[in-house]
């Protein structure tokens, strides 16, 4: 019989040096760098040959599909299994991390590092599985397809632009998500709000990174001199056990409240800071954007749009 655990033993250094190789890369998206076959900016394009690199070192074939994203087969049966990850990042913001997020620590029987859960760790430990299976010359009906792409935090259209010129896998699955399996997804809505609304006190509010990442940091200029509002800011912050800035802006005063970050789909592990400073100022400036805000999404369960429903009618 097989200990597959100890096959993984024997393979684990090499593991852990390809998840360093590939978390060191700042695979953020970077439009300053798009150009011929890196869609999405130099780095997402470096990530993208160092897997690539990984597959080339350990025999097999590979295939690079403009940049966009990559795959790695692992057999040569006709059908395919398809292990379905990424290979891009959210930005850091570094004042959260204990260490630099691109140079993978381990502590406490723990990786740390940018990109160690989602997703190039998990990606690399599909990978692995597929390699053991192969390397063991265990039975198999199918090639075992290893699949990256390069903007899964935007919204995939790596793969999307990847299987126009490439077949699906007959089946398969994407090591992103909670073990054991996920069976599906929560649908994503993303849209713009566009207007004209009064000054009425606001200069600007200014927050955000991404849309998939709960905004931490929040930024606002009203008007008027930052003695008067000194007092009930503090005291607001103290309240809702957050931090923040306020400080004079020429004639005007700037506020910053520092919540919690958070990916969105678990959006109660943050704190929003733009809901929560809308919060304040709701009550200190009559001004219908910030208005709109603390009433309407100052909760990540939908209360406030009176969406919060939970499961399919009928």
């Amino acid at each position: 019989m097989i200990n597959f655990k100890e096959e993984v033993e024997k393979r684990k250094e090499q593991l852990i040096q390809d998840i360093e190789t590939l978390c060191a890369i700042p695979s953020v998206y970077n439009e300053k760098t798009i150009g011929e076959n890196q869609p999405y900016g130099s780095e997402c394009r470096q990530a993208l040959d160092a897997m690539l690199a990984i597959g080339k070192r350990d025999g097999f074939v590979v295939h690079d599909e403009n940049g966009y994203a990559g795959h790695i087969d692992i057999g040569d049966q006709e059908e395919s299994f398809g292990i379905l990850g990424h290979l891009d990042v959210v930005p850091v913001d570094s004042r959260g991390w204990g260490s630099d997020p691109f140079k993978v620590v381990q502590a406490n029987g723990k990786l740390y590092g940018r990109g160690v859960a989602d997703d190039k760790g998990p990606l690399l430990a599909g990978y692995y599985a597929a390699k053991i299976i192969h390397d063991l010359d265990l039975p198999v009906k199918k090639k075992i397809r290893v699949i990256f792409g390069c903007d899964e935090e935007r919204g995939s259209s790596c793969v999307e632009h990847y299987f126009t010129k490439n077949p699906y896998p007959s089946m398969g699955f994407t090591p992103d998500a909670e073990f054991p399996v996920v069976y599906g997804e929560k649908g994503i809505v993303r849209f713009h709000i566009t207007g004209n609304v009064k000054k009425d006190g606001l200069i600007a509010m200014v927050a955000g990174d991404r849309v998939n990442i709960v905004p931490g940091e929040c930024e606002a200029i009203i008007e008027g001199n930052h003695k008067q509002y000194e007092e009930s800011f503090k005291q607001f912050l103290s309240d809702h056990h957050v931090t923040g800035i306020i400080e004079e802006e020429g004639n005007c005063t700037k506020l910053v409240l520092k919540g919690k970050s958070a990916h969105a789909s678990l959006p109660e592990e943050g704190i929003n800071a733009v809901s929560l400073l809308a919060t304040y100022l709701d009550g200190v400036i009559n001004n219908k954007l910030v208005h709109f805000i603390a009433t309407y999404l100052n909760d990540y369960d939908g209360k406030g749009l009176q969406i919060n429903h939970e499961g399919l009618n009928g």
